[in-house]
C-alpha cells in the first residue's frame, strides 16, 4: 500500500524474517512509548520479548516496513493471561538475570507488577461495559516511529490486527490501555472506534481501558488494503 506517496508493507513477524526486525520494534518501542518500566529493560531483553510474543499460538507481532525498515508495529494476542504465562515460561531464565541485576533498582517491583498485570486485579473504577472482565483478546502495544505520524499508519496497524482476530474465532469485544496521561495515544483510540470502559492502576499511573468491537469478516469498517501473513 502507499502512505504519503512512499509505499509500505504490513506482515506478521516469523522466524523466517530477519532478527534485527525485532530489535527495531524494540528501539521504536522505547522511542515513543515514554511510561512504564518496559522502556527501561533495554533493547536486547525487550526485543527477545517480541521475538518469543511472535512465536506464541494465537499471539503475534505485527510491522509496517518501508525499504526493508520498521516503521511502525502492533503487538496483541487473542488471551492475554495465557499469552503472559507462555511469555513467562519461554522466558524465565533472561527475566531471572533481569531480577538478579535490578535488586537494587527501584524499578524492580514495578516491572514484577506489569509480568503480573493481567493476572491480578489492581485498582479499578467502575466499568463501563460489564462484558469487560471476559474480553481476552488485547492489544498489547503499537507505535508508529516519530518521522511516520500522522499519516493513517496506525489505523492500519489495527486493521491488521482485528483481521487476525477474525482469523482466530474471536467474536465479541477485545481492549487496549493506554496511559491515561496520555492524550494523543488516547486520542488515537477514541478516533479508531475504541470506547472507555475504566480506569486501572498501575504502579505510579492510571491506565485508561478502552473496549471495541471486533468486526464482521468483510467488514466495510477497516481500509481495502491486505498485508501478508506467515
Amino acid at each position: 500500500m502507499k502512505l504519503q506517496g512512499f509505499d509500505v508493507s504490513l506482515e506478521q513477524l516469523t522466524e523466517n524474517h530477519p532478527p534485527g526486525y525485532c530489535q527495531q520494534v524494540a528501539e521504536i518501542h522505547i522511542e515513543r512509548i515514554l511510561h512504564g518500566v518496559l522502556p527501561l529493560l533495554g533493547i536486547q531483553l525487550l526485543s527477545r520479548i517480541y521475538s518469543e510474543l511472535s512465536r506464541l499460538p494465537q499471539a503475534g507481532v505485527w510491522v509496517a516496513l518501508h525499504d526493508y525498515q520498521v516503521i511502525g508495529f502492533i503487538a496483541g494476542c487473542s488471551d492475554t493471561r495465557k499469552t503472559f504465562r507462555r511469555l513467562l515460561f519461554r522466558l524465565q531464565w533472561p527475566i531471572a538475570v533481569f531480577i538478579v541485576e535490578s535488586l537494587f533498582r527501584h524499578n524492580l517491583i514495578k516491572f514484577v507488577k506489569i509480568v503480573l498485570y493481567p493476572l491480578i486485579s489492581g485498582s479499578v473504577k467502575e466499568h463501563s461495559f460489564k462484558e469487560c472482565k471476559s474480553v481476552k483478546p488485547e492489544i498489547l502495544s503499537i507505535a508508529v516511529s516519530r518521522d511516520h505520524q500522522s499519516n493513517g499508519l496506525g489505523q492500519h496497524l489495527v486493521f491488521a490486527f482485528e483481521e487476525m482476530l477474525q482469523d482466530w474465532q474471536c467474536k465479541g469485544m477485545y481492549r487496549v490501555a493506554s496511559n491515561i496521561s496520555g492524550a494523543s495515544s488516547n486520542n488515537f483510540y477514541l478516533r479508531n472506534g475504541f470506547s472507555p470502559c475504566h480506569n486501572v492502576k498501575l504502579n505510579d499511573s492510571w491506565l485508561q481501558v478502552y473496549l471495541k468491537k471486533i468486526p464482521e469478516r468483510n467488514s466495510p469498517a477497516g481500509p481495502d488494503t491486505e498485508y501478508l501473513k506467515p
